[in-house]
């Protein structure tokens, strides 16, 4: 089995080292293997300029003030309805767009913790556009229809609570079958995602040296769309042989092999809509002092919202979720924490999760200290109490969100993080053009002390696109 493994990674290396060069001359073969009256060519484009003031942010024992102003820009082309000579029913798609990523306007914009994390992510954060998505997509192969998509590719698996591109891409292959038996649909897919290591420093700042790490990340999924929802049920296996994380702590490893099984259903019907989805991690590792680590352990999330207009107010929504993670303390199981290398975290300089402030995952949150997590030291196990509410008026959208965050420490159990009140109001005018403003404001929690003072956010977005 080993040897199976190690020989599909070799041609999968041998493959991609040239993959740039292999994309351009798939594109080359099937442009002029298909009609050109059936080519379609999409331009697509998107950017976003944020102007954030951050106030009172904790790192360690102090405490930090920054405002500026930041752009998160995409640019892709996409080539479609290319016919493949041989294949009256199938087709392909060449897709290639980039991404930039900038904070703006501000002098030693990296020496904040918070602000240089984001760098974990992406290959560059200072504008230089890099690569992505890269790809070609094969339609129609076989019945069922069958499609497979080679190259860097946007992909998100269930919520992406455990494996979520974010805005970079995941470089490898997917191929899947919409139809294959019984209204059943599967995904085979490997990618090879990168993470890159920061050495976070004095409280003032961070040593900006990057260096890259490489996962092997490869699995199925299984999906069923049925009148009444949708179910998915998943796993993959993730290997990596380089600096890895448990718990919050960093450690050099010999070996390490991850897996992650979860299954979701997603419903909505009238007024009504469920999102929920649990991770079970396994796998363990061999550090270089000759110790095993034991990698069992999970995750959950459960949202839902309730959604119908009430007086002169269109479509008001109430949202409510909870979700929690295991911790490697404070109660006497078996488990440890979950961490998820390759999750969704970050929307360009900004975290993704819950709290516009704290960005809180189901196993870490914005950098409070050192740790691989960003928690205090000693805490893992992270729970979130969501509740929302959206009131659309006339052309004006105004949201607010109430969340609380708990975590296990090593000695004690469930202690509070944070509070966390998020308002906005933002003006959607299609895809084209939105522009909104929002203040968060944090309270933290006993773990920082009795007299840490709050911290707030304020931003000011617009996006545009077409």
């Amino acid at each position: 089995m080993l040897q199976a493994y190690n020989f599909l990674i070799f041609c999968y290396n041998f493959i991609m080292r040239f993959r740039f060069s292999a994309i351009l001359l798939s594109a080359a073969v099937l442009i002029f293997s298909g009609r050109a009256e059936a080519l379609r060519l999409d331009i697509m484009a998107d950017t976003e300029m944020r102007g954030a003031a951050y106030s009172g942010i904790i790192y360690g024992g102090s405490t930090f003030n920054h405002a500026f102003l930041s752009e998160n820009t995409r640019f892709g082309l996409a080539v479609s309805g290319i016919e493949i000579e041989n294949l009256p029913d199938a087709s392909a798609d060449i897709n290639l767009s980039f991404q930039s990523i900038a904070g703006l306007s501000a002098k030693n914009l990296w020496e904040n913790p918070w602000l240089a994390q984001p760098q974990e992510s992406f290959p560059s954060v200072d504008g230089t556009p890099y690569i992505r998505e890269a790809y070609v997509r094969l339609n129609n192969l076989f019945p069922y229809d069958v499609s497979a998509v080679f190259g860097r590719q946007d992909f998100s698996l269930g919520q992406g609570i455990s494996l979520g591109s974010d805005n970079s891409g995941f470089t490898g292959a997917l191929i899947k079958a919409d139809n294959l038996f019984w209204g059943y649909g599967i995904e085979l897919f490997y990618f090879n995602p990168s993470r890159y290591d920061l050495n976070i420093s004095t409280p003032g700042g961070c040593i900006l040296n990057k260096q890259e790490r490489k996962y092997h990340v490869y699995g199925a999924a299984i999906d069923n769309k049925t009148p009444d929802g949708s179910w998915q049920l998943y796993h993959f296996m993730q290997h990596s042989g380089d600096l890895s994380t448990n718990g919050g702590s960093a450690m050099n490893i010999d070996s390490e092999n991850r897996t992650f099984t979860g299954i979701r259903y997603a419903m909505k019907k009238n007024h009504i809509s469920f999102d929920g989805e649990i991770v079970r991690q396994g796998g363990r590792a061999d550090t270089a002092g000759g110790e095993s680590i034991d990698y069992s352990g999970y995750a959950f999330m459960l949202k839902g919202s309730w959604e119908q207009g009430i007086y002169i107010f269109d479509n008001v929504k109430l949202r409510l979720g909870y979700g929690r993670s295991s911790s490697s303390g404070g109660n006497d199981s078996e488990e440890t924490s979950f961490y998820a290398d390759s999750g969704r975290r970050y929307d360009g300089l900004f975290r993704s999760g819950y709290g516009a402030l704290a960005g809180v995952s189901l196993y870490d949150m914005q950098k409070s200290s050192a740790t691989v997590s960003g928690l205090p030291d000693g805490l893992s196990g992270i729970s979130v109490v969501n509740g929302g509410l959206d009131i659309p008026y006339k052309k004006f959208l105004i949201s607010a969100d109430y969340f609380k965050f708990k975590a296990d420490g090593d000695t004690v159990s469930r202690v509070t993080l944070a509070d966390e009140i998020d308002v906005s109001v933002s003006i959607p005018l299609g895809k084209a053009f939105d522009f909104s403003v929002l203040y968060a404001y944090l309270k933290p929690g006993e773990i920082f002390g009795k007299d840490a003072e709050a911290s707030s956010l304020a931003w000011v977005s617009v996006k545009a696109g077409f």
